[in-house]
């Protein structure tokens, strides 16, 4: 655990005495005097702001005082008008960890309230009357204790806040030796939304057991016969993350315990074919989870396409799974010769599916991906969708819708990135760090849906973090092709930008790569470890 002192007083309300007092680093010891102690007379409150987004507790450490005990309230935000929201009166929620609660407060002392993903606190001391001495609030954050190694610098701030930003995020999200999906709200292992997660993290850490526990736990979570999560294409991205994590790691050991249940998901999706080749996913949580691909598809006709394009890329997952352990891949080969060919033109990450499987060429997918820049994105997808984009030749669009998106987050203050984001949403809006303006739109308080209306919305969720895979894949150009990053593709595109240098690790240590222009010519210079084979184009 980290303690993280406030670093700015948003507002204050009451009686407040000394509120600065609680931005000073002080020891943290409860005590009868502190002549740096900020008093709350009576009903007063005080609105702090961390920095950054965190997972984990708030601490109150206090003075002696008149009072023996008073209530107080702490309503924790992931922006600043999330923090000054009630769970009675809006679309704020205490769903899967409280974020808006009363608690008991006394003279002499320390205490740890609560379990959430934050940036800003209210605490409120409910009663007339009273003097509240508090000597300390300050933030304990729970965050992964391995260090960084991946890394990337070019030069261009923005490109290189949105490394950043997108490494905090996904690191946020390895909590309870798991991976999270977010820290605030779906605290759960989801395995769609590990994929762009796992492809993050593994090019920042070289050994990340949340992982693997996540990949089994979920095995062992899912009732036999059910799908993972209890939706269909969530069973196709877990066979999915069970090849990228043996890609990445070179452990067979999950493929050997989860062997087995691939092929009953096998079995099952071959159930799901009807007698005139159609094919209806039965089981789903709801009947629009049965074609699940992104919120922003859902319920749409053609989310069925891109789950179809999905299943395409599990099956060819799932015949090199089970080949390594020397079981039948028959039925794999079967199913996806019995898919029909996808293709779309409404929503880009649709398209980024079939393009990615094969059955959308360059030049029918690409135009549909690049019209309105970043328009259309969602921040799960985001990763398909640039890599769509790169494969297909367009490497420097996909740097710069990667920056209109992702910048336009950062441009409202956001320290992580999003469960979801519209670029609309950016329009004549207020920042997230900010009090509400007037004539503003409130972006935490009045946009999303589904599931994630108003408050309710993630603003750290690792699904959004993919953007940096895209960095270390197709900038850097780094691409694992023997398990475990035995023997690696490099073929690094500075996109316009004058240099970068980046290092990736793998099992067998570091690579490190550099590229920079010398005129109009690229330059690069690779340093890898003695047992990986590089390979350049």
């Amino acid at each position: 655990m980290k303690t993280i002192f406030p670093v700015d007083i948003v507002q204050t309300k009451g009686d407040v005495i000394n509120a600065e007092g609680l931005l000073y680093k002080k020891t943290l010891q409860a005590r009868d005097y502190c002549p740096e102690a900020t008093v709350f007379n009576g009903k007063s409150e005080v609105l702090l702001d961390f920095g950054k987004e965190i997972c984990g507790t708030l601490r109150l450490v206090g003075e002696c005082a008149s009072c023996i005990g008073t209530n107080v309230r702490i309503t924790f935000g992931e922006s600043v008008s999330e923090a000054l929201s009630e769970v009675e009166s809006s679309t704020a929620t205490n769903d899967h960890s409280p974020r808006d609660f009363q608690a008991r407060f006394t003279m002499l002392s320390d205490v740890r309230y609560g379990q959430t993903g934050f940036r800003f606190v209210r605490i409120r001391f409910m009663e007339e009357g009273e003097q509240h001495r508090l000597i300390a609030a300050v933030a304990e954050s729970s965050y992964f204790e391995k260090e960084q190694v991946g890394a990337f610098s070019c030069g261009d701030a923005l490109v290189e806040k949105i490394y950043k930003t997108a490494a905090y995020t996904a690191t946020l999200c390895l909590q309870n030796d798991m991976l999270w999906d977010g820290i605030k709200r779906d605290r759960l292992v989801w395995m769609g939304d590990v994929n762009p997660e796992l492809r993050t993290l593994y090019n920042l850490y070289p050994n990340i057991p949340n992982i693997k526990n996540s990949l089994l736990f979920m095995q062992e979570a899912t009732p036999k016969g059910a799908w993972i999560n209890s939706i269909p294409a969530y069973s196709m991205w877990w066979i999915i993350n069970i090849y990228d994590y043996y890609l990445y790691t070179r452990d067979l050991s999950v493929i050997r315990k989860t062997a087995r249940d691939i092929q009953d998901i096998l079995k099952r999706i071959n159930e799901s074919f009807t007698e005139d080749g159609d094919i209806l996913f039965t089981g789903a949580s709801d009947e629009g989870m049965a074609f699940y691909l992104d919120w922003p598809t859902y319920g749409d006709p053609e989310a069925k396409v891109g789950v179809i394009a999905l299943c395409k890329l599990a099956m060819r997952a799932a015949e090199k799974l089970l080949r390594l352990v020397k079981r039948g891949t028959a039925l794999a080969a079967s199913i996806y010769k019995r898919l029909p060919r996808c293709t779309a033109r409404k929503f880009k990450q649709v398209v980024a599916m079939c393009m990615l499987v094969g059955d959308m060429s360059a030049e029918e997918g690409l135009p549909l991906l690049q019209a309105g820049g970043a328009e259309g994105f969602s921040t799960f997808q985001s990763y398909y969708i640039l890599k769509a984009m790169a494969r297909a030749g367009d490497r420097k669009g996909a740097l710069s819708c990667a920056k209109e998106y992702f910048g336009a987050m950062l441009s409202l203050g956001a320290t992580t990135f999003w469960e979801d984001f519209d670029m609309a949403w950016a329009q004549n809006a207020c920042r997230i760090d900010r009090l509400p303006e007037e004539g503003k739109h409130d972006v935490h308080a009045e946009y999303g849906k589904h599931c994630y209306v108003g408050y309710r919305h993630s603003l750290c969720h690792g699904w959004a973090a993919g953007v940096l895979a895209f960095i270390a894949e197709e900038l850097l150009g780094v691409e694992i092709l023997d398990a475990g990053g035995k023997t690696v593709r490099i073929t690094p595109n500075l996109c316009g930008l004058q240099f970068m240098r980046g290092t990736v690790p793998t099992r067998y240590g570091e690579i490190i790569v550099r590229a920079w222009m010398e005129g109009e010519t690229q330059r690069v210079s690779v340093t890898a470890p003695d047992r990986v084979t590089v390979l350049y184009e």
